[in-house]
């Protein structure tokens, strides 16, 4: 008999041996495992490890073990699990079950499975939406589904397209909502959890996710890239009403205990503010302090309330471009506009299918209004039927061919700012003669040195003169310019500018302007002669003198003929001559004055904590901080010089509710 021998990692066979003081094996040759298997397989041991699914091949595969008399002669070759023995059939259909039919790891196109697989994936959705994971059925009420229907000899691929092709209806292995659920929910809890929100005229798509502690945990809220500037963040702090009562109950339980303990038992005071509250208008915060106030008498600052929520309670915002592809996403609005500011734009511009309705406007000359047809906006949408932003129609002026064209912008403001100019430019063709004319005496008018500063402001004369103009026209055309008007408007604006002549109303406008400027140099000057006086006296106080110069800017900015309107200059020659009065008082009694001013202090603290850049706040925060800038001019004039009070007298009591209404509207978090 031969004898067997391993020695360094190789195997050797003897054909006799010779046994002396040492063993020596005699006529010897080298052994190949690979033979050796097929010679002795009735003499090796099989055993199987890590049976697990391979998608590519369609089968359960496992690591085979083969020895022979205790050496390994394999460890790692890889086998088909369910062909090795009857018993590892069982545990291979389990895996198959699992792997290739309920989580969808097989190749192939089988239309029972993807029923499924839809059926399922829409109620793992709605569990999502609802935050509960008590729907669906178990793993294993899923498993016994297919385990009941498919016979014992289906343990892979190639075994389940053998039995399929014997079946001509497969309908029975399709699931039914009974198969799958383990209760169903009812239309209201649904309709609590919607698909969409509506905000304004725009509908929006919300994605729903249950997982705490994760990024996108809560509720996701989709905008597009394009249209997110007329969104404000208030509205999104409503969530959807089913997550309302969750966020509204951890906000009372997070006041104070001096106002908590007023608000027992918690359960009813949700529901009572809840009732009394106007859904989706404002701020959430807003509504619960005014609830508060008129239920229980309790005053709740915006500090009072707890800042951190779970994420889940604070919507998700998931800004896409025209592809429908997300580029950013977080939980603040405000934040996620100033980062889309700071970065260079990537958006991709698509054009609509429906090319044919904008081909018409284009390589069009256009000098008089003639845009009968011609759409407001057209919705862009992305290959999932989602409205990705608009294209507005914009009127580009083309002075050389003696009209405006039309093109077609995805930016809003863009689109705005030139259709103000395009309008702007129609009217003018219209009154040419007039406002010739009238281009003169705005330039003529601008020769003073009162206007010495506005023209050093803007580099020279001739472009202080320009903007002039263009403020001037503005006024006198006010309504409907953002927009392309409708051919009713434009006659009737035509006709209302006609009846007292664009150059006569110009003029007048150009008037109230050049009085603003001298009052503002005589205000320049006056500033001047005091703190000359008050060098003299030794009574001098820089920081005093440099608020004046503060408050002078505050009264007229630097890009007044940009941002205000008439009617706010109009004020301005009453502010200037409270200043002057307060500057002469505050020379004859310091103390005096700073008293005054103290009323001032809380009203300015409140102005203070707003975010120094604001441009990316929604269009109705941005005005309600202007109204109450104004009315802090009026209530100064009040303070310091009582005797050039306006008509309307502001007072503290009107400050503190227009800052109310500044917190009901804007996004983020001011003091009470």
């Amino acid at each position: 008999g031969s004898h067997q021998f391993h020695s360094a990692g190789r195997w050797i066979i003897g054909a006799s041996f010779l046994d002396t003081n040492r063993l020596y094996a005699l006529t010897v040759a080298n052994i190949d495992e690979k033979w050796l298997i097929e010679t002795a397989s009735h003499l090796c041991c099989r055993s199987w490890s890590n049976p697990r699914w391979s998608k590519k091949r369609g089968q359960v595969i496992a690591d085979e073990k083969i020895t022979l008399f205790g050496l390994i002669l394999t460890a790692d070759k890889m086998v088909n699990f369910g062909r090795t023995s009857k018993a590892n059939q069982l545990e291979t259909r389990q895996i198959f079950i699992q792997h290739a039919l309920l989580e969808n790891e097989i190749l192939g196109d089988y239309p029972f499975l993807r029923h499924n697989l839809k059926l399922l994936t829409h109620w793992q959705q709605t569990e999502e939406r609802l935050r509960k994971r008590d729907l669906l059925v178990d793993d294993t009420t899923l498993h016994l589904f297919y385990d009941k229907r498919l016979p014992p000899s289906v343990y892979d691929k190639f075994t389940l397209n053998r039995f399929l092709r014997g079946k001509k209806d497969h309908r029975f292995l399709e699931m039914t909502e009974n198969d799958i659920l383990g209760r169903k929910p009812d239309d209201r809890e649904l309709q609590d959890f919607p698909k969409q929100l509506t905000v304004g005229e725009r509908t929006l798509r919300l994605q729903y996710n249950l997982s705490p502690g994760e990024e996108d945990d809560g509720v996701t809220v989709r905008i597009p890239l394009d249209d997110v500037d007329n969104f404000s963040a208030t509205v999104f702090e409503w969530l959807v009403p089913g997550m309302l009562r969750e966020k509204v109950t951890f906000l009372l339980k997070g006041l104070p205990k001096r106002i908590r303990k007023h608000l027992i038992p918690i359960n009813n005071t949700v529901d009572l503010l809840l009732d009394d509250s106007i859904h989706y208008e404002g701020s959430l915060f807003h509504a619960l302090e005014k609830g508060i106030q008129k239920r229980f008498q309790l005053h709740v600052g915006r500090g009072d309330w707890p800042i951190d929520l779970p994420a889940h309670l604070l919507m998700r915002y998931q800004l896409f471009d025209a592809n429908g592809r997300a580029v950013i996403a977080g939980r603040e609005l405000h934040n996620l506009k100033i980062k889309l500011n700071a970065a260079p734009s990537k958006t991709v511009k698509v054009v609509p299918k429906s090319k044919l309705n904008l081909k018409r406007w284009q390589n069009k000359i256009f000098s008089t209004w003639d845009f009968d047809g011609l759409e407001r906006r057209t919705p862009l949408f992305t290959k999932n039927k989602e409205i990705a932003g608009y294209l507005y129609p914009t009127l580009h002026i083309e002075s050389n061919r003696g009209g405006v064209s039309v093109t077609f912008e995805s930016d809003r403001q863009l689109s705005m700012q030139g259709n103000i100019d395009g309008m702007l430019f129609l009217y003018q063709l219209h009154f040419k003669d007039q406002f010739k004319n009238l281009k003169k005496y705005c330039h003529t008018s601008l020769s003073g040195p009162s206007s010495f500063w506005l023209a050093n402001l803007l580099g020279n004369r001739q472009e202080a003169s320009a903007k002039l103009l263009h403020f001037v026209m503005k006024n006198l055309f006010k309504q409907n310019l953002e927009d392309i008007p409708d051919r009713q408007t434009f006659e009737k604006t035509i006709k209302r500018i006609s009846q007292k002549g664009l150059y006569h109303k110009g003029r007048e406008i150009c008037d109230v302007v050049m009085l603003v400027l001298r009052k503002r140099k005589e205000l320049a000057d006056h500033i001047s002669r005091f703190a000359t006086l008050s060098q003299k006296s030794k009574t001098y106080n820089k920081e005093q003198f440099l608020e004046y110069d503060t408050l002078s800017e505050e009264i007229l900015t630097s890009d007044f003929l940009r941002e205000s309107t008439l009617e706010e200059l109009e004020n301005c020659p009453r502010f200037f001559n409270a200043l002057m009065i307060r500057i002469e008082r505050a020379y004859a009694s310091l103390h005096k004055d700073t008293n005054k001013a103290k009323q001032l202090t809380p009203y300015l603290h409140k102005l203070q904590s707003l975010p120094d850049d604001i441009s990316a706040m929604p269009a109705e925060c941005r005005e309600e901080i202007t109204v109450y800038k104004t009315m802090l001019n009026e209530f100064r004039v009040t303070i310091f010089a009582p005797e050039l009070r306006g008509n309307g007298q502001v007072t503290s009591k009107k400050l503190k509710k227009q800052w109310l209404q500044i917190q009901s509207v804007c996004p983020c978090r001011l003091p009470g």
